[in-house]
């Protein structure tokens, strides 16, 4: 049955529709390969208990028309998931006065304003609410530990290579505590960090960990290039690791030079969250960290064997670093699997990646006897063990 639509309904839908068309701007394509000057990007952490960061952001501006993004797209994410609903209190000021803004009407990540005359620096602050439970996200914020994801804390220029915006960013965190990141350190005292400037693709891949219980354990001591395992935790105890332990940890990076030569990086640093209320990651790759997620007991509870499965993760995340025409050489893979063999470490499936298992294999078509057999094994009904073992099967 056809609703009847009345001519007021009709005109106020039509109304705002034209009202959509007229205010909805194009985005300017990131053509620009660089951002003149340099934005100041101060943020601080130290609110733990309501688990809200403060940021001010200073950009060069000149006078006119000018749109800026909150990052949409992130590294080791496959869709556009970064975090606006956490971004709170936006307000902007030029000489002294506020400027009014917009939201896009049709990209929620993009922000209008007009710079007035004269004014050659846009200063704007804001909040970024953190996840309070993990029912509403990632929690980065615990009474011990702190995860300054870049990305939720910073607006940037449309129509320019993100390669091309230059960002200094400080970081102030709670005094007595430690902090980690692959940004380089320009300036430190207690409680606040002043880094060096970076373009905007690194330092969104640049996390910091904060934490009040914190240790370092050196990788490769004496290298030129560091490796660095910082271990952030709930409490003392499960920062400590047995020498054989950190040993394990020193052999995957060993191994992995012997197999690919020295890594794409000045330095490397694993950030690891040894906790069961921060919300880690299973392993996140980043081009000079990796962030890895871990229970309280990682050290403390774990046999050699789960311990190595855990070496194995991290030999992975510093494999990722090697370029992918590299990783994925056939040659490459084959020595990879003897050299790691010398260590004991023979589950391949948690050494190489899936993409390079799946390079030097080939494709197998639907219904092909392999993949047959694996769907017959999925879906079977389980055997009893002794009629299995007659019949030669080998779980």
């Amino acid at each position: 049955m056809r609703l009847p639509v009345s001519t007021p309904l009709i005109g106020v839908i039509s109304a705002l529709l034209l009202c959509t068309a007229v205010q909805a701007r194009p985005i300017p394509e990131p053509t620009a390969p660089k951002y003149p000057g340099i934005i100041k990007l101060d943020v601080d952490v130290t609110d733990t208990e309501r688990k809200i960061f403060q940021v001010r952001e200073t950009l060069p501006v000149a006078a006119g028309p000018l749109m800026l993004f909150f990052p949409q797209w992130l590294p080791g994410n496959h869709s556009p998931t970064g975090q606006i609903a956490g971004l709170a209190g936006l307000t902007f000021k030029a000489n002294g006065k506020p400027v009014e803004w917009t939201r896009d009407t049709v990209n929620m990540y993009a922000f209008h304003l007009t710079v007035p005359a004269g004014a050659t620096a846009l200063e704007a602050e804001y909040q970024y609410l953190t996840a309070n439970t993990p029912q509403l996200g990632r929690v980065l914020v615990t009474p011990d530990i702190i995860n300054l994801q870049w990305n939720s804390v910073v607006l940037y220029p449309a129509g320019v290579n993100a390669a091309g915006v230059t960002v200094e960013a400080s970081m102030t965190y709670p005094a007595a505590w430690q902090f980690a990141a692959a940004l380089e350190t320009s300036q430190a005292t207690s409680g606040k960090v002043q880094f060096k400037p970076v373009d905007l693709v690194n330092l969104i891949d640049s996390p910091a960990y904060v934490g009040k219980y914190f240790k370092t354990y050196e990788l490769d001591p004496g290298a030129k290039v560091p490796v660095r395992f910082h271990v952030v935790a709930d409490n003392a105890e499960s920062l400590e690791a047995a020498p054989e332990q950190i040993e394990a940890h020193r052999k995957m990076v060993q191994q992995t030079y012997k197999v690919f030569g020295p890594g794409p990086y000045t330095h490397y640093d694993f950030l690891i969250a040894a906790s069961e209320n921060f919300g880690g990651t299973g392993g996140l790759e980043h081009r000079q960290s990796t962030e890895i997620g871990v229970g309280p007991g990682y050290f403390s509870k774990y046999k050699m064997s789960p311990f190595m499965r855990g070496a194995a993760r991290i030999r992975a995340c510093v494999e990722r670093q090697i370029p992918p025409s590299r990783r994925s050489d056939h040659a490459q893979l084959q020595r990879a699997d003897a050299e790691l063999a010398v260590v004991g470490l023979r589950r391949r499936h948690q050494l190489l990646g899936r993409c390079d298992r799946r390079a030097r294999r080939p494709a197998l078509a639907r219904g092909s006897p392999r993949t047959a057999g694996r769907h017959h094994r999925r879906h079977a009904r389980p055997r009893r063990p002794q009629l299995a073992q007659s019949a030669g099967h080998h779980q």
